[in-house]
């Protein structure tokens, strides 16, 4: 007859529970690919109007860690400006660029 060591059994079995766990978790997350997509290529707005970053975000991953959306765009003066939107999920991080033109 064999000596089991009861706590030590229990926590070799919650391991593997925990083991399975944190494998399936990342296989799914490994299927899954972020995403941010823009309503549009480029946008024209005329010189004074108001620029709502978040109005020209079509959709994003739900498990988004952070979106940050574009700060810079200077509506006051004619010309075209990149207005970059980040998306980061985990390690992995995405980044597109609205093109504003700004005219008179």
């Amino acid at each position: 007859m064999r000596n089991i060591n009861i706590p030590a059994a229990c926590a070799a079995a919650a391991l593997s529970v925990l083991c399975a766990a944190l494998i399936t978790d990342g296989y799914i997350r490994a299927g899954e690919h972020a995403y941010l997509n823009l309503t549009q290529p480029s946008l024209t707005l005329h010189k004074g109007d108001a620029f709502e970053p978040m109005k020209y975000v079509a959709s994003y991953s739900d498990d988004a860690d952070m979106l940050s959306l574009p700060s810079s765009v200077n509506t006051a003066v004619t010309g075209s400006q990149a207005a970059v939107y980040r998306l980061t999920v985990g390690k992995e991080e995405i980044i597109r660029i609205l093109l504003v033109t700004v005219t008179e």
